[in-house]
């Protein structure tokens, strides 16, 4: 399973689900693979995914979008998702 986090360094709330990620890393380190996607470096990445607030945060399964969070996600949401497609 994958966890893409979309987000940008200027301060803001990206700085708060910057936390919850790092988190939810740990967590799952076993289980999960995180990749961050920056909006500076990577706006065309942004544009593909159809990511229109930052931060967001994809989980994928098999290659497939199976969750997706726009906007601050809470931890315990995340975590349910994750858990809820890994079995």
């Amino acid at each position: 399973m994958k966890l893409l986090y979309f987000f940008s360094k200027n301060p803001g709330t990206s700085v708060l689900q910057s936390i919850i990620v790092d988190n939810i890393e740990k967590a799952f380190k076993d289980k999960l693979d995180v990749e961050r996607v920056e909006f500076k470096d990577n706006a065309e990445v942004f544009k593909k995914r159809k990511i229109k607030e930052i931060p967001s945060v994809v989980l994928e399964k098999d290659g497939k979008e199976v969750a997706r969070f726009s906007g601050l996600a809470q931890e315990i949401f995340l975590r349910r998702a994750i858990e809820r497609n890994l079995t």
